[in-house]
């Protein structure tokens, strides 16, 4: 699969949530999704990306307490992080 570069897209309520977190988690998360994004435009996936069920192009990336949940669009070469929350209260309020 050649490489492609993939776009990274937050939306407001993504971009918030990361915003809110604790600096050290907040660096925590931010280099989960740059090297999610870096092995996709590698032609690769992450051993930790999981599909959510119910939800077309829909993943999600647990670390440690926290998940990012995200759309993969993949003609697009597009990522799109919607949540970033505890795994607690990750898909409240989807």
């Amino acid at each position: 699969m050649p490489s492609r570069s993939y776009q990274l897209e937050l939306t407001k309520r993504a971009h918030k949530e990361v915003l809110a977190l604790q600096p050290k988690i907040r660096g925590q998360v931010e280099a989960i999704i740059n090297r999610l994004v870096a092995t996709l435009d590698q032609g690769q996936r992450p051993q930790d990306m999981r599909t959510l069920e119910g939800e077309p192009d829909a993943y999600r990336i647990d670390r440690g307490e926290y998940q990012i949940l995200f759309h993969l669009d993949e003609p697009k070469a597009l990522v799109t992080v919607v949540r970033v929350r505890h795994r607690i209260d990750a898909y409240r309020n989807l």
